[in-house]
């Protein structure tokens, strides 16, 4: 799914490089969206978690990155059907 929407989004933007006046390229990044397999609130919510993911490993708060990475796990595990225990 995340590869799918890439390429959809950098294909857009490819096809509005060369042009003088970007018009209409929020409009089909939009449609990338719409006609992707997941929603924009997933996408975006993903986008947040690798930002955040991205910055406790960075600043090396090993407890926020447990907690990030169980915390995306047990949504997998939710969304696929699979059970994973409570903490």
């Amino acid at each position: 799914m995340h590869l799918e929407l890439m390429a959809k989004l950098l294909d857009t933007e490819r096809q509005y490089r060369t042009m003088a006046r970007r018009n209409g390229i929020y409009d089909a990044l939009e449609k990338c969206f719409e006609t992707s397999s997941r929603s924009k609130e997933e996408a975006i919510a993903n986008a947040h978690y690798k930002r955040d993911l991205k910055t406790a490993v960075g600043e090396g708060n090993v407890q926020t990155v447990k907690q990030l990475t169980w915390a995306n796990l047990k949504f997998q595990a939710k969304d696929s059907g699979d059970n994973l225990p409570d903490d």
